[in-house]
């Protein structure tokens, strides 16, 4: 009879650590789902923010080749100009 009592509570204790143990994984499932939503709103803030960032950078070189473009014609003319100047005569 002591066996058949010893048994049921050795059971009653393995589906009370089952029981424990469940719970717990539902807790980390909780947790982890919270998580990777915070984690998907930040990714998605920093994809806006790369994708402005990438906007901008564009931009700015464009403006560097416009700039780059204006000094050369500037130099050009500065030379046409100073190979131009010594056969121009003053009167």
């Amino acid at each position: 009879m002591t066996r058949i009592i010893a048994n049921r509570e050795s059971a009653a204790r393995t589906k009370e650590r089952k029981a424990r143990y469940i719970m717990a994984l539902e807790r980390r499932i909780r947790t982890l789902k919270t998580e990777a939503t915070a984690r998907s709103a930040g990714l998605s803030l920093l994809q806006r923010d790369t994708t402005a960032l990438s906007s901008e950078n564009t931009e700015l070189q464009l403006r560097l080749q416009f700039m780059e473009q204006q000094v050369k014609l500037r130099d050009g003319m500065l030379i046409l100009l100073l190979l131009l100047l010594p056969s121009v005569s003053v009167s």
